[in-house]
């Protein structure tokens, strides 16, 4: 799996998501238990959107750029989550994975933590049901969304060399922020 780490707040994410969505090449899928196998697609990021986010900050991206199926869907048979389905992330699609960064408050004090993007190097072929590794076009699709998203971050040092949006930005120069470990 290739990824790109990088950290936020909730505003940063918001400019990264509408980004991503305004440049009219990619659709959303919220990370979450649905209760059909035709997960609903995030178009726009407007205020619904947000609250969904809020809930939920795994996103999958979608694009007709790399996307040559639907994303798989799994049914749950137990469990709490029975009856509802989840994305398969190695089958269908391809899809690229993006963590929004979470930004809470602990103790009085706001904590910053890292989000990524990430892009898978293998999938499921589905005549052959074997592992195959994904086509080039991924790769550019995943250049591109991150391309997007660096759009919206810059590369500082405290003390090591970190990205980070412009609000994560600022209150990380006013130490105002706690920064979690990457790992």
């Amino acid at each position: 799996m290739t990824e790109f780490h990088f950290y936020g707040t909730w505003n940063d994410s918001w400019e990264i998501c509408d980004s991503i969505l305004r440049d009219g090449r990619f659709q959303l899928i919220l990370d979450i238990k649905w209760d059909s196998p035709n997960p609903s697609f995030l178009t726009a990021c407007d205020e619904t959107s947000k609250a969904l986010l809020r809930e939920c900050r795994s996103i999958y991206i979608s694009s007709p750029l790399f996307s040559t199926q639907p994303p798989a869907m799994v049914l749950v048979t137990e469990g709490q989550n029975k009856g509802k389905y989840f994305v398969d992330e190695r089958s269908g699609g391809p899809l690229l994975r993006l963590m929004m960064p979470p930004c809470y408050s602990e103790g009085g004090t706001l904590h910053l933590g890292h989000g990524e993007i990430c892009r898978p190097t293998w999938t499921v072929d589905p005549e052959t049901e074997c592992r195959v590794a994904v086509p080039p076009n991924v790769k550019l699709g995943y250049e591109a969304v991150r391309g997007i998203i660096k759009k919206h971050l810059e590369q500082i040092n405290v003390p090591k060399s970190i990205w980070a949006g412009a609000e994560a930005r600022s209150l990380i120069v006013a130490k105002a922020v706690v920064i979690d470990p990457l790992f």
